[in-house]
């Protein structure tokens, strides 16, 4: 099965190759007829198992050294690339949405703070300009011959009347909007936001209809087959449920170091790791109900030589893409996990065919180092080829990760959003070229055969460009990793990760918001004295990748530095917080002054180990806390003497109330 899968990939590849020009709807090319590939049809993978029986064999095991040597980086397409004066956001992704007859599609262009209403059959775009910062995202379309999109730089929604082109926006009705959904039943908009709110309003005038305060961190909104809206979190890859009025939060479970039978040659020689997950990017609802989150899986164990290569041989770089599989009937009750071993990380968008065949995910990264930036899969095949649960009919627990076959959908552009319609045309939205790229997906043969894409639409958005070097380079998969900054620093906040380091101990990952040059020195124990150095110090030694160009660790540093902290709004209670902050009697102005709240000192606060002074900008969206993460949350500064230590200790001398007015000015920041 493998030697037929590597032919269908080598044919597919010269097909896509071929065949990625202007054509009509449908694909046709000069003869008039739509180019398809027939590929032998190959045997159908063993249906997918429920969670409590035994899974089907997975494949055998593939040993792959890992990199010894550092790789030089390649600068190929970010050549020439210069650094822009106005702030582009960092990627997002998500931020297309299709008609179901496939008639019209609706782009977000958060570069250019556009939106684009494309006519598919006339390939005519009409573009929608929108204020400077407004920074749309996700997109919707109801039944009333309306879009709405998300502006997350302003807070507010944007109504567009698809017949006439009309655009007008809402008011500012939370903080941060991310996630939006429509409710046919009800006629209503849900958005999730940032600071932990799920609003809902009337999808015909965008008027507020009601408020539900969550846990902060908000990131995507879909509906289970009761109508209840489900919510995610970002950083943290949650799900939030309510049980008996207590809202509850279910994360993807930890995948733990399993048993390795050393009987098998060469096994002992291959370090399996444990992993979490963090960043959901993409949540999405399945034809049959359940949900697929597309996130990402950062390594637990110990990091031989603080490095994210060399540790994890089997199964990649210590930061992967990867996939969750909830049943929509019974959350929080996971299907399958799923490791996308070989894609670059991260993964920002997944669109799922209607009939619930096939799969696209846009990683945007990979198109830096010339690979597609759009893999394609049957649904079934990957659920069985990228599974990451131990085989429990293996001798010894064994556990393996498999790097799936995917199909490299579209090459020379760097996509950041995907949809299907219901004919299983492909919808790709590129920020780079900003275009439209439209593929009919094929399936040669049935159940488990072969795919092959058969013509290719490009329908141009915008033609100018809008790149930022820095931008760029922050996005960028590099080297033999695949891995790009973002992936641990996804729009320039943190993942809430707590790494092993084989030489320090537990180490978090800090956020790169709110001007973080003016922070130095650098690492947590203070050890790099400028950006310039720091940054060069985790390309190299954590990416794998040397010889940067000193133009890309320039421009990363500007583009970062002016990316503004992520607040949360201010209660009542925040400004009694803020006078408990200053007092004497607490002694916190005495490391955390200044425009940053830091004074830029290594302090040891009762961990025997002198680290960094962090700035408190965003704090309310950076848990867990202090450099070993080990406050969850900041109800742990009051009530957890071993999180507090010394330094802190005077905190839990508070009551319950000067407590909570303390932690309302702390969010607040």
């Amino acid at each position: 099965m493998g030697q037929a899968k590597s032919i269908r990939g080598m044919l597919l590849l010269l097909l896509l190759a071929c065949n990625h020009e202007r054509v009509d709807l449908g694909g046709t090319g000069a003869s008039g007829s739509a180019p398809t590939l027939v590929v032998p049809t190959r045997a159908a993978p063993p249906a997918r198992t429920a969670p409590d029986q035994t899974p089907p064999p997975s494949p055998p095991s593939v040993l792959r050294p890992a990199p010894t040597n550092l790789q030089p980086m390649t600068p190929g397409p970010l050549l020439g690339v210069v650094s822009r004066t106005e702030l582009l956001p960092p990627i997002s992704g998500g931020t297309l949405a299709v008609a179901a007859d496939g008639s019209i599609a609706v782009a977000a262009d958060p570069d250019r703070d556009a939106v684009y209403l494309i006519d598919v059959a006339k390939k005519a775009v009409k573009t929608l300009p929108l204020p400077a910062a407004s920074e749309p995202g996700r997109v919707v379309l109801d039944d009333l011959d309306q879009a709405h999109v998300v502006l997350r730089g302003t807070g507010r929604l944007a109504h567009i009347q698809l017949k006439t082109a009309e655009l007008t926006q809402s008011e500012p009705f939370c903080r941060y909007p991310r996630g939006l959904a429509y409710h046919a039943a009800t006629g209503m908009l849900h958005a999730a936001c940032a600071d932990g709110q799920l609003v809902t309003l009337a999808a015909k005038d965008h008027t507020v209809v009601a408020r539900e305060q969550h846990q902060f961190d908000l990131r995507d909104v879909v509906f289970g087959v009761d109508d209840t809206p489900i919510v995610t979190r970002f950083r943290s890859a949650g799900i939030l449920m309510q049980n008996r009025g207590v809202e509850l939060e279910t994360t993807p479970p930890n995948m733990p170091r399993p048993k390795i039978d050393t009987s098998i040659p060469d096994v002992s020689q291959v370090s399996f790791v444990s992993t979490r997950a963090t960043f959901a990017f993409r949540t999405v609802v399945a034809p049959d109900g359940t949900f697929w989150m597309l996130h990402e899986r950062a390594q637990q164990d110990v990091m031989q030589d603080d490095r994210y290569v060399d540790s994890n041989q089997n199964c990649g770089p210590v930061v992967q893409a990867a996939l969750t599989h909830w049943d929509g009937n019974k959350l929080p009750v996971v299907l399958d996990n799923l490791q996308l071993s070989g894609l670059s990380a991260p993964a920002v968008d997944l669109a799922i065919s209607p009939d619930g065949r096939f799969i696209a995910i846009a990683t945007p990264g990979a198109y830096v180092q010339g690979d597609s930036s759009v893999q394609l899969s049957m649904l079934e095949d990957l659920e069985i080829e990228a599974r990451i649960e131990p085989d429990e009919r293996s001798a010894g627990d064994n556990f393996a990760c498999y790097k799936p076959q995917l199909i490299q959908a579209v090459q020379g552009s760097q996509a950041v959003a995907l949809a299907f319609d219901h004919d299983n045309r492909l919808y790709i939205q590129s920020r780079f070229p900003a275009r439209l790229e439209i593929m009919q997906v094929i399936d040669t043969g049935g159940r488990g055969t072969s795919l092959a894409a058969a013509g290719s639409i490009q329908i141009m958005l915008n033609a100018e460009d809008v790149r930022d070097a820095g931008h760029e380079w922050f996005h960028a998969a590099l080297g033999d990793t695949g891995v790009s900054c973002a992936a641990c620093h996804a729009e320039g906040l943190d993942d809430g990760h707590t790494w092993q380091s084989a030489t320090k101990g537990r180490r978090r990952t800090p956020t790169l918001r709110g001007g973080f040059t003016e922070t130095a020195p650098f690492g947590w124990e203070g050890e790099y004295a400028n950006a310039a150095t720091v940054i060069r110090e985790i390309i190299s030694k954590r990416l794998n990748v040397h010889s940067v160009p000193e133009g890309a660790i320039t421009a990363m540093t500007r583009w970062l530095d002016r990316l503004p902290a992520l607040s949360l709004p201010a209660s009542p209670a925040a400004e009694s917080g803020k006078a408990l902050f200053e007092s004497i009697e607490l002694g916190c102005t005495g490391c955390h002054f200044g425009p940053k709240l830091t004074d830029n000192q290594t302090r040891d606060v009762g961990s025997d180990v002198h680290v960094q002074v962090p700035s408190l900008l965003g704090l309310g969206l950076r848990a867990p806390y202090f450099h070993d993460g080990c406050a969850e949350d900041l109800d742990a500064l009051f009530t957890q003497p071993e999180c507090a230590r010394t330094g802190h200790s005077v905190l839990m001398q508070l009551d319950s109330d000067r407590a909570l007015q303390l932690r309302a000015y702390l969010e607040s920041l």
